[in-house]
């Protein structure tokens, strides 16, 4: 009897949930204010620039973190220049260790983040015979291991303080299938690993304030139309968003279709 009535109270949920989404599609959900909290952008970029102007303007504090070069570099690991009164730029050296430096000078000058975006994509595009052991190692230092230390750093912040939004942004290669990107597709597929955990633990976590939100998109994108998408996205609490949308039905595909069949897609869209 118990499992009849759990079956049911289940059956309740999932219809709510389905009404629910359909209702917000329809007429999205109010934009949440975020005026006054710290907005910290993982990873450099014309897609991390435009979020951070978006966020800007709609009176959020924003730090742009990307990797350190030889031509910034002053003899500092970590470097934190404010631009103006809401914009900071920070580059660091990319590593686990300068990575606990940066986020504690962050803390330190700025306070807590309220809101952590992870935009780490490679820009390579090697082969599996093309990329040797040392530069695969260096791939996911750089694209995985050092974001997800961050999110797990302000992960847990977050949670001691039952309010913040974690945001990770993956390319669309782990639903394309692009397999002359083995970096990128091996990087996304650990992303889109991440996410889906990193839902569920937050999933039982909302009632607290803690939100999380997906974003696959296409790096051949209009890179202003997917940061207005995704900010839409944060600001409504949204949990997945694909970009472009012709990827939720790719996505579809995949689940019905022969793996043949897909290839040749995959294939198509290559071209």
């Amino acid at each position: 009897m118990d499992v009849a009535k759990d079956a049911l109270r289940l059956l309740g949920q999932v219809t709510s949930s389905l009404i629910w989404a359909v209702v917000h599609f329809i007429w999205p959900p109010k934009k949440k204010d975020i005026s006054g909290q710290l907005v910290l952008i993982v990873g450099d970029g014309d897609l991390s620039h435009q979020m951070a102007l978006l966020f800007s303007s709609r009176g959020a504090r924003v730090v742009t973190w990307g990797a350190l070069t030889d031509q910034d570099s002053d003899g500092s690991d970590v470097q934190l220049v404010r631009v103006d009164d809401t914009c900071h730029v920070m580059r660091s050296t990319w590593s686990v260790p300068m990575a606990e430096k940066a986020v504690k000078k962050v803390m330190e000058e700025l306070g807590q983040v309220d809101l952590l975006i992870t935009n780490r994509i490679p820009k390579d595009k090697l082969t599996l015979l093309e990329a040797d052991p040392d530069s695969i190692k260096q791939t996911f230092e750089d694209n995985f291991f050092v974001p997800l230390w961050v999110m797990k750093y302000f992960g847990a912040k977050m949670l001691q303080q039952k309010h913040g939004h974690l945001v990770t942004i993956a390319t669309s290669e782990h639903v394309s299938d692009v397999s002359s990107h083995m970096t990128r597709c091996s990087t996304a597929a650990a992303w889109v690993g991440l996410a889906d955990t990193l839902g569920s633990e937050v999933f039982f976590c909302e009632e607290w304030g803690i939100y999380n939100t997906y974003a696959v998109i296409e790096r051949s994108d209009n890179q202003k139309g997917a940061s207005e998408r995704i900010v839409k996205a944060v600001l409504t609490n949204q949990k997945q968003v694909f970009i472009p949308r012709s990827l939720y039905w790719l996505a579809f595909l995949k689940t019905l279709l022969p793996l043949d069949a897909m290839q040749l897609i995959y294939r198509w869209r290559q071209k």
